[in-house]
């Protein structure tokens, strides 16, 4: 078996080509900017301190783990990306121009020796075609709930002031997708809720699919800061999607009986979010470096996320690995009991939330009991224990 994994951007911190190098498997990692390789390697070279956000960013996304003969990677959307949010009517049409600029590059990049590709919910569609065609197996990491976007639109249409609902129809977007379920060999899942999601397309068949949850990595190691207790962090993009909307009701239930929370959210956030009168709770601290972020995470009561469409938030697993309790919903595909390691609740039920945040906030014997808890879910869900899982999946189809 060899590997060609299609992946834009730094998902998982590259872990997927990592475990195919390290069993063996990998034929190459194709892929965009990244720190190792082109602009963002001159860019590493330089003080952070001097870079923007986004550069250091770029800069700080290294695949040092894998050898260079392994890799090969484009810098032609940090020139091209820009032209093509001015003139594309919308996110979709954005997504599939770049695609059609990545597929043309992969096909010049070619397939090697590879007997399977692994691409990141379809990302270069056009070349997995012609693999299909030459008889790799294909297979898709669906990342994310399918039916995100008619979850996100749902929750337009009833809040139409806090994101602007969508004009276009889902036809043509859909249509995508099934093509993509129908070419792949395998279907790669972190949770049950991503199947659901795939349950609403025609050409899904359930012997594709296969659950293979997601683990943390290894790297995160509790700094010894303690918790300050009732600080309660949100991580994310400041979306509707994330469920910020309950968040900042569920600071306004809790501010009622107890002045000395604090709510923090970490992630980006639009002036439209910041500004709205149902946030004024909120403290929002922006993106933040992976470091700063975990540095925040470890210093929480607990960590929240009550999103409404994932695939499986690799942050829980980083907040279960530092024992901080989380409070999220069935929707972020994570693996904690509810009353173990953190809450289950309902979606779109901001009582619920703020019911377990005092719960967890009011009982330290609990809150110390879910930590320890969640650090030994952790040890289940570690990166090597994912990567093993992983392997083991794809020889099968093999």
């Amino acid at each position: 078996m060899k590997v060609i994994v299609l992946q834009l951007g730094a998902r998982h911190r590259y872990a997927v080509p990592r475990f195919l190098h390290e069993s063996g498997y990998l034929e190459s990692l194709y892929t965009d900017s990244n720190g190792s390789y082109g602009l963002g390697r001159l860019l590493s070279a330089l003080p952070s301190s001097i870079l923007p956000h986004s550069a250091r960013r770029l800069s700080q996304r290294t695949i040092s783990s894998l050898p260079s003969e392994l890799v090969r990677s484009t810098d032609i959307f940090l020139a091209l990306d820009p032209l093509l949010r001015r003139f594309c009517r919308s996110p979709y049409d954005l997504d599939n121009q770049r695609d059609k600029v990545f597929s043309s590059i992969l096909s010049r990049w070619g397939f090697g020796h590879a007997t399977m590709v692994y691409s990141m919910f379809g990302e270069g569609w056009s070349f997995l075609e012609a693999a299909k065609q030459r008889g790799l197996r294909i297979a898709l990491d669906i990342f994310i709930n399918p039916v995100a976007h008619r979850i996100v639109e749902s929750e337009r249409q009833m809040f139409p002031e806090w994101e602007t609902p969508c004009k276009l129809g889902f036809h043509e977007q859909e249509e995508k997708v099934d093509k993509r379920i129908a070419l792949a060999d395998l279907l790669l899942c972190p949770a049950d809720a991503v199947v659901d999601g795939l349950r609403y397309y025609p050409s899904f068949a359930e012997e594709k699919a296969v659950v293979v949850p997601y683990g943390f990595a290894g790297d995160i190691h509790p700094q010894g800061i303690k918790p300050l207790p009732r600080r309660v962090l949100f991580g994310g993009a400041a979306t509707l999607r994330k469920g910020i909307h309950y968040f900042a009701r569920a600071a306004e239930l809790l501010s009622r009986n107890a002045k000395d929370y604090e709510f923090r959210v970490a992630g980006p956030a639009t002036h439209a979010i910041r500004s709205r009168p149902e946030c004024r709770l909120l403290k929002f601290l922006g993106p933040l470096t992976r470091s700063d972020f975990l540095a925040e995470l470890e210093a929480a009561d607990m960590f929240v996320l009550p999103t409404l469409a994932e695939g499986s938030a690799t942050v829980i697993y980083e907040s279960l690995a530092l024992g901080v309790p989380v409070v999220t919903t069935r929707n972020a595909g994570s693996v904690i009991t509810s009353g173990k390691e953190g809450f289950v609740v309902p979606e779109r039920d901001s009582a619920a939330l703020a019911d377990a945040i005092a719960a967890i906030a009011s009982r330290r014997d609990l809150r110390g009991a879910m930590s320890i808890e969640g650090i030994r879910t952790a040890m289940q869900y570690s990166e090597a224990k994912w990567g093993e899982r992983l392997i083991s999946t794809l020889r099968s189809i093999h």
